[in-house]
């Protein structure tokens, strides 16, 4: 390793440390959320517990959705698991209404036949 890629290393890590301290910091702010158990008789400490409890539960969601890449990590090849849910499998829901699950099963059952050609 040269000396200058060693620099450009040394510069990425520090960008990378940089932009950890960046990330945005989180708290509850309990009086906005302290009104809507007013009228509930549990002690002072359980609503807050209650409030944490909830708010943890709210973060995860946020956390696992921005952790869920569908386009990035798909390549856009199907999985064998998502191909158990075409409209014709009676794995999936159906509808009166549902104008879009045959055009949806005709494109999957297209990757599929592609998939299996290669």
């Amino acid at each position: 390793m040269g000396k200058t890629d060693l620099q450009s290393a040394i510069n990425k890590a520090q960008k990378e440390r940089q932009a950890e301290k960046k990330k945005p910091s989180f708290s509850i702010d309990f009086d906005k959320y302290l009104p809507y158990l007013e009228d509930s008789e549990i002690p002072e400490s359980e609503k807050l517990q209650l409030i944490e409890t909830l708010y943890a539960i709210m973060r995860s969601l946020v956390d696992i959705g921005f952790d869920i890449h569908p386009i990035g990590d798909g390549c856009g090849q199907v999985s064998k698991a998502a191909r158990k849910f075409t409209p014709d499998s009676g794995n999936s829901v159906k509808s009166e209404a549902d104008t879009l699950a045959p055009r949806f099963g005709e494109e999957a059952r297209a990757l599929e036949t592609a998939d299996d050609a290669r």
